[in-house]
């Protein structure tokens, strides 16, 4: 039986694109300190900014941060803000994939 799509592509786009808005960035991306405490042990600033941007991605949107994916500047901004690093250390976790897999694979439930 063939199955009819419910959604267009520009629609799941929608539901899958993080927040731009400062109100909704705030509201879905805040860290708590055992979200700082997970990502402090991380040993360089881009691994840190990096991790960070995962854990908020698996949470809101509930998706994964696909490796060549630009994250909004206001978006990457406030994390980097609350991890303490800079927005710049993305391009070199960009680089870094398996920097990426590895996080992923991390058990995040502690």
């Amino acid at each position: 039986m063939a199955r009819r799509r419910l959604q267009s592509p520009l629609q799941w786009n929608g539901l899958l694109a993080p927040p731009v808005e400062e109100r909704e960035i705030v509201r879905h991306y805040t860290l708590s300190r055992a979200d700082l405490d997970l990502i402090a042990p991380k040993r360089t600033p881009h691994c840190r900014l990096g991790f960070a941007l995962v854990l908020c991605y698996l949470r809101h949107p509930s998706r994964v941060l696909e490796r060549y994916e630009e994250v909004p500047p206001p978006l990457l901004a406030f994390i980097a803000d609350q991890a303490q690093e800079r927005p710049e250390d993305m391009a070199e976790y960009r680089r870094r994939d398996p920097s990426r897999r590895q996080h992923l694979a991390e058990d995040l439930s502690n």
